[in-house]
């Protein structure tokens, strides 16, 4: 398989191309969000990382970051960002969930998640929760202040 390394972003309204992202690495991009605010994009690698890029720069590195070396699986498959800017929460393809603050290099959450990949990473609209669904056929949510899991059930 190819890597892919380029993502275009397109204002499809005015059918013009906004920013494109160019990685020379080989690591392939296996995850992307805008923030709430539609001012960056966030991007999931392989290598274990999770890059915030905004909208309006032309620079060829990323805004922002996040690495977490201890990750079991080494691949960033899911992300998403708090609806206040404030926290980026990034999951690896073994289920673990691991949440950082904007502008901190280490990790401030370290949740369970499930044992199989997740499919989705979703933070309610206050961002004191997030509900993440997995292929164990579970959706579980998380209560952030407590790092805690608030409920599970299956889908």
């Amino acid at each position: 398989m190819e890597v892919q390394n380029v993502v275009e972003v397109w204002n499809i309204a005015e059918a013009r191309r906004i920013r494109t992202i160019t990685y020379g690495d080989n690591r392939a991009i296996l995850s992307l969000a805008f923030s709430p605010d539609a001012q960056f994009v966030l991007l999931g690698t392989t290598g274990a990382r999770a890059d915030v890029w905004s909208l309006s720069g032309g620079g060829n590195a990323p805004d922002e970051s996040y690495t977490f070396s201890d990750m079991s699986a080494k691949s960033v498959t899911q992300i998403a960002m708090s609806p206040d800017l404030s926290r980026i929460i990034m999951a690896d393809e073994a289920g673990g969930i691991f949440g950082f603050q904007r502008g901190s290099p280490a990790p401030v959450d370290i949740l369970g998640g499930g044992s199989d990949v997740l499919l989705a990473l979703v933070f309610s609209p206050d961002g004191r929760r997030l509900l993440e669904t997995s292929t164990d056929g579970f959706a579980r949510a998380w209560d952030l202040e407590s790092a805690t899991l608030a409920t599970r059930f299956r889908l």
